[in-house]
């Protein structure tokens, strides 16, 4: 539970605003789900702060502007874990 409290303080100091969250926010976030951590610390305090997520089976991912590019954050649930997180360059939604 310390984890989601401080993960959501962290997280709100560098909020992406009305556009969605910032590259910033993503590699905040990234940071903070790193792999084996508890999946329930982040299932509610990553939607919270970056917004909605894009969900494929147990992949997460969120998009940021990165001026024309947009950068990717994928987050990987892995049992009760996460498994792996990731900040990569995609497609813009």
């Amino acid at each position: 539970m310390k984890h989601l409290i401080w993960i959501a303080l962290l997280l709100s100091t560098a909020c992406g605003g009305p556009t969605g969250p910032s590259v910033e926010d993503l590699t905040k976030a990234k940071e903070e789900a790193r792999g084996f951590r508890p999946w329930a610390d982040f299932e509610a305090a990553l939607p919270a702060t970056l917004g909605e997520a894009k969900k494929d089976g147990d992949s997460w991912s969120w998009a940021a502007k990165d001026g024309d590019k947009c950068k990717i954050l994928t987050v990987t649930k892995m049992g009760d874990n996460v498994g792996n997180s990731a900040i990569a360059d995609g497609p813009c939604p």
